[in-house]
């Protein structure tokens, strides 16, 4: 077989969810994982064009920060393990958000120029105000989330919601 089929079999069978094919692809061909990662959604596209941005900010390729930042974001969607549809935008954006609050960290620490230093500290203070903003939406929905409870009264099954944090009258 020749590389290409090889690595095609790879995607392939990371596409089908296959976690020993990752680290495979990951270790023998990390450009092609970094863009396998990247086609993903478009959530990973936005953070992918921050890092690029960023790279191109400092006239580097910075192929390990974008690995590594793909990789957390992964174990973040682990974390953060979204119930609904509306839980995983929410859980999408706080990755974003972090992704950006991230990079700009590093710019802040990285400009030694004091006008352009303030330039980046005002925006990775409205990243880090996005950010929090995102988490915070994302624990509202869950606080909202209502369980089901079923209790068994004189052998009748009753459904009843508990609204958590409703007041007694």
């Amino acid at each position: 077989m020749t590389e290409k089929n090889d690595a095609e079999k790879l995607i392939f069978e990371c596409c089908q969810g296959d976690v020993e094919a990752m680290a495979l692809l990951k270790k023998t061909y990390p450009e092609l994982y970094a863009k396998e990662l990247a086609k993903r959604d478009p959530h990973t596209k936005i953070m992918v064009q921050l890092i690029s941005e960023f790279a191109s900010y400092f006239n580097k390729d910075l192929f390990m920060i974008k690995i590594s930042i793909l990789e957390k974001a992964s174990a973040l969607r682990a974390e953060l393990a979204a119930k609904s549809p509306l839980e995983k935008l929410l859980v999408e954006r706080i990755i974003v958000c972090w992704t950006e609050s991230y990079l700009l960290d590093l710019c802040v620490s990285a400009t030694a120029d004091a006008k352009l230093r303030a330039f980046h500290l005002k925006r990775q203070i409205s990243a880090h105000r996005r950010y929090v903003s995102s988490i915070k939406a994302l624990a509202q929905v869950r606080k909202l989330e209502l369980p089901t409870i079923q209790v068994n009264i004189a052998e009748k099954k009753v459904n009843s919601a508990k609204f958590k944090g409703s007041r007694q009258k």
